[in-house]
């Protein structure tokens, strides 16, 4: 989802992960708040309770830093041969099936 956002309206996706702007930057913060518990939800089903936060922030900010490098054109110079479709899937795999059981 993030991605598709990130790919398609770029405007939409720095304004979510910006600082807020305006006359009213707390409206801003409450409506970041809600997205971030909707994607906490999303992790929800990947991770346990325990570890939520900690594999959802690891999966916000990896999947930030993927379609920020997107949109800088970082994968269409070759160098990393990968596609941040790529990246994205091995972080995913990596949290749901590759992290350390308690």
């Amino acid at each position: 989802m993030l991605v598709t956002i990130g790919r398609h309206h770029p405007h939409l996706y720095r304004q979510m992960f910006g600082p807020p702007a305006g006359d009213d930057p707390a409206t801003m913060i409450r409506a970041s708040c809600r997205a971030q518990d909707e994607f906490l939800a999303i992790v929800s089903e990947l991770v346990d309770e325990h570890d939520l936060h900690r594999y959802g922030g690891l999966l916000l900010t990896g999947v930030s830093g993927i379609i920020n490098a997107e949109l800088s054109g970082h994968f269409t110079t070759g160098n990393w041969r990968t596609s941040a479709d790529e990246l994205v899937d091995t972080l995913v795999t990596l949290i749901a099936d590759g992290r350390p059981r308690a």
